[in-house]
């Protein structure tokens, strides 16, 4: 049993080295607590080639990059305590591609640690993990080495590399997540927290990551700020799904932006309004991005709704979104049925 990233992450991680963690100074911030500028995430999917679909959903989204979303009377506090100013500043750091250099010792690496052949991935990753420049190609390296290491029993080592690591990354919120969730599972709760907390200071869209928080501090019997974190989370989904729904006072810019955070979210409230908006909103953008997030988010209750969606919608770029939406639960439970 693996008992922390699967290698199927990993690889993915991998498979797109050569964009890593890239984040765009450029992406919209949404002001719901302490915003920060949200940014692209690190570890895509391995892109597929581009369809008819993906013309019909760009063209029903776009415009969308250049918005400054920004909610009305929302919360303006955050676990951890920085200035409102302070954050608005704040630009994400930016990992560049790795040199032809890297980017052939990773591709070595690669090929090995697909092939379940650990010892040689273990050597190249072990030379290319903290090389210089830092890129997203060393930053995958990196990774994908912690994982070799407790894989075959070195948590140690992992940790020590991780530490180290998350030196390196303090800006890079989707790095520092995966830092944050190797450290919960071997049982590291206090570094967990803090890489969590980085992450979420970085990335305010990420408010999955409270919740997570409120876990480790129950198990750690301080209720009081476990407490808190709940509530704060429970403060911002209700105010989300609420703005998701207003079609009078909320633009549909900001609907869009919601709905996109919604995608990073397993919780029925997220995507009951994510399905009410599939159903009802009036933009097509916002259908697209709102059927789009239930395929990301996962939500299998949704597939009657997508289904609906997928035949009956006005919209041609809505209905293929949704068909989109379908495939992607149907890999999920493909993937899931082929677990042992």
């Amino acid at each position: 049993m693996r008992t922390a990233l699967p290698i199927a992450v990993v690889a993915g991680l991998l498979a797109v080295a050569s964009v890593g963690c890239d984040s765009d100074d450029d992406a919209p911030s949404v002001t719901f607590g302490s915003s920060a500028p949200a940014d692209d995430d690190a570890a895509e999917a391995p892109q597929e080639p581009e369809t008819d679909d993906d013309d019909d959903v760009r063209e029903a989204t776009k415009g969308e990059e250049a918005v400054d979303h920004r909610l009305p009377d929302a919360p303006q506090d955050g676990p951890t305590a920085a200035p409102d100013e302070h954050i608005e500043e704040r630009h994400m750091a930016e990992l560049p591609p790795g040199t032809d250099s890297q980017q052939s010792t990773l591709n070595d690496g690669r090929i090995a640690f697909l092939n379940d052949e650990y010892t040689a991935a273990e050597e190249v990753f072990e030379e290319l993990a903290f090389d210089e420049p830092i890129t997203s190609d060393t930053v995958s390296a990196a990774v994908a080495l912690g994982q070799i290491y407790i894989e075959t029993g070195r948590p140690e080592a992992a940790l020590e590399l991780f530490d180290e690591l998350q030196d390196h990354v303090r800006d890079i919120p989707e790095v520092l997540l995966i830092i944050a969730r190797t450290y919960e599972s071997l049982g590291e709760s206090e570094r967990a927290l803090h890489a969590y907390d980085r992450a979420y200071e970085q990335k305010r869209d990420y408010i999955f990551i409270l919740p997570e928080m409120a876990k480790l501090l129950v198990e750690q019997d301080r209720q009081e700020e476990a407490g808190e974190l709940f509530w704060r989370y429970e403060e911002y989904i209700e105010e989300l799904v609420g703005h998701l729904g207003d079609i009078d006072d909320t633009t549909e810019e900001e609907r869009v932006y919601i709905a996109d955070i919604f995608a990073l979210l397993s919780d029925e409230r997220a995507h009951d309004a994510l399905e009410a908006s599939v159903d009802d909103d009036p933009s097509e953008r916002v259908r697209v991005q709102a059927a789009i997030a239930l395929g990301e988010g996962v939500a299998f209750d949704a597939r009657e709704t997508l289904e609906n969606a997928a035949t009956e919608d006005s919209s041609e770029a809505v209905r293929r979104a949704a068909r989109r939406a379908l495939d992607t639960l149907r890999d999920f439970e493909e993937q899931f049925d082929d677990q042992p």
